[in-house]
């Protein structure tokens, strides 16, 4: 997303410069720009710069789109410095439509005689066998010498997709808007049968008493009773037709109690005293000789030193 505190910064710069008396002296030669998120309207508010003496403008990386290059290839004046070379536009890697910036440097900037040259890539078996950033330049080729021309543009077929939904989003709609379609039909073509269909139900309501009666008399043959699908041409139709399929399935009840397991073997250490008949006529327990077989439990010793605190953050 385009950052508006870009925005608002290159139009202090263009305001900036075009309202102050160095411009004038001081032209602008070259301007990067690259990977600022500027868009649109940021690349609008810097078309004032590009001048007669401007040779290279590097806005790629941008999210710039199709109507933020328009309005920089329309701030390129005709006339450029003598000498100068044509100005190198960079705009690769934004959101350019590129069928629609073709067609407008067909139509408008050959209206006004401003001749763009777009570059073309080299195939990969005809490249030169360098890797450096005059090696990129060389893979490109050019439709018109460049004493012909005012702008020449590199690398526009490298651009980034714009937000879309995937293809399976795009399906999953398509088919609940089809089935929404159907159904719409299916609703206006069973308007007499629904009619049909609330005539029954009332006939049926007068019987209901008597029905809930005998399910009260014999709750037992509620497990035993099977819906019988609805006959009809309404629009309900195929919802039966789909219970019916899933009531015929095979269906497993899972008990809602399960019964826990047993509880694991006490040890021989948990087993409980053994007191003798003996002692317990005498009115005490024999339990000196498990208190002598007892382990005793060992003496843990302290020693002085720092306090450390571990602050838990």
């Amino acid at each position: 997303m385009p950052h508006l505190f870009f925005c608002l910064q290159a139009q202090q710069l263009a305001n900036w410069y075009t309202s102050s008396p160095s411009a004038q002296h001081l032209p602008l030669c070259k301007l990067w720009l690259f990977d600022n998120s500027l868009g649109d309207a940021a690349a609008a508010a810097l078309a004032p710069l590009i001048g007669p003496h401007t040779s290279e403008l590097h806005l790629s990386h941008n999210q710039i789109g199709v109507e933020g290059a328009k309005a920089l290839l329309a701030a390129v004046p005709l006339q450029r410095a003598k000498g100068l070379k044509p100005l190198w536009f960079r705009v690769e890697w934004n959101q350019v439509d590129q069928g629609e910036l073709r067609r407008f440097i067909q139509q408008d900037c050959a209206a006004r005689g401003l001749v763009v040259d777009i570059a073309e890539e080299v195939p990969v078996s005809e490249r030169p066998n360098r890797t450096d950033s005059k090696g990129r330049e060389l893979n490109l080729s050019w439709n018109k010498p460049w004493q012909e021309v005012h702008v020449q543009m590199p690398w526009l077929s490298c651009q980034r997709a714009p937000p879309a939904e995937a293809a399976v989003l795009q399906a999953a709609k398509a088919v609940w808007s089809r089935r929404g379609q159907l159904n719409g039909a299916a609703a206006a073509a069973a308007g007499p049968a629904e009619a049909a269909v609330d005539s029954s139900r009332a006939s049926r309501s007068i019987g209901s008493a008597a029905a809930d009666q005998r399910t009260a008399s014999a709750p037992q043959q509620q497990h035993q009773q099977v819906s019988r699908p609805f006959s009809g041409g309404s629009r309900y139709g195929g919802v039966v037709a789909a219970a019916a399929a899933l009531d015929s399935r095979e269906q497993v009840t899972l008990p809602l109690v399960q019964t826990p397991p047993p509880p694991p073997p006490r040890s021989a250490a948990a087993a409980p005293a053994v007191v003798s008949s003996s002692s317990v006529l005498n009115g005490a327990a024999d339990t000196s000789a498990a208190a002598a077989a007892a382990p005793a439990p060992p003496a843990v010793k302290y020693q002085d030193g720092p306090l450390m605190l571990f602050l838990d953050t």
